[in-house]
């Protein structure tokens, strides 16, 4: 046996734990794969002279702009006139009947926003509402059969808008970049469920973090 790797390797998983409160063979492999093959930094083709979170975000900004312009495209095939819809619709197939508050928060949207999609998928008939067993001061909604049929039809053409999003990158490269991105989403959940109305002044307290 190469005790020297195993050395290595034990020396390597302490590296990992020291920066990882949570710790896992996928979680390792990944850190472990980037130590070795991820250092190299590809300069942007257009640099923009800010800090490294400026550019994160200038080109998440953009990434997002090109999905929403590939859902547009999918969703004109389908009449639908926006890619809530969509994701209101994914909702409640994934979650079931919902209170429409519970809807809305679970799509990040504005009370009022979200009640507007809310009422073109009543008017649409693609959900339906009905009082809330439990409090009858409250509606719940669900989706309809209509509603199932069409989300099932956009699901299969979304699939396509993600094939596109995804395609220059390699198998390892995306289980890298989602490791990632879900890394920023642990992050801005809790934000949002707590300090999404606060100035960005006072988060910026609350996190410690310095934006100069």
């Amino acid at each position: 046996m190469n005790y020297s790797l195993l050395r290595d390797l034990i020396n390597q998983l302490e590296s990992y734990q020291q920066d990882h409160t949570a710790t896992d063979m996928a979680g390792f492999s990944l850190w472990l794969y980037q130590q070795y093959h991820g250092q190299e930094a590809t300069p942007p083709e257009n640099p923009y002279q800010g800090s490294y979170d400026d550019q994160l975000a200038i080109a998440t900004g953009t990434l997002h702009k090109h999905l929403r312009h590939y859902m547009k495209t999918v969703l004109k095939q389908h009449d639908m006139s926006s890619e809530h819809d969509f994701s209101y619709l994914a909702t409640l197939q994934n979650f079931g009947d919902l209170r429409k508050s519970e809807l809305i928060e679970l799509n990040m949207h504005e009370f009022s926003s979200g009640m507007e999609v809310i009422r073109r998928l009543l008017r649409l008939q693609l959900i339906e509402d009905f009082n809330d067993p439990d409090d009858g001061r409250s509606k719940r909604v669900r989706i309809t059969e209509q509603g199932k049929t069409l989300f099932q039809a956009l699901l299969l053409d979304m699939r396509k808008a993600s094939t596109i999003l995804g395609a220059p990158l390699s198998p390892t490269e995306k289980i890298q970049l989602l490791s990632l991105i879900n890394k920023l989403l642990r992050f801005h959940q809790p934000i949002w469920h707590e300090n999404h109305n606060e100035p960005l002044e006072d988060i910026l307290q609350k996190l410690k973090l310095n934006s100069k």
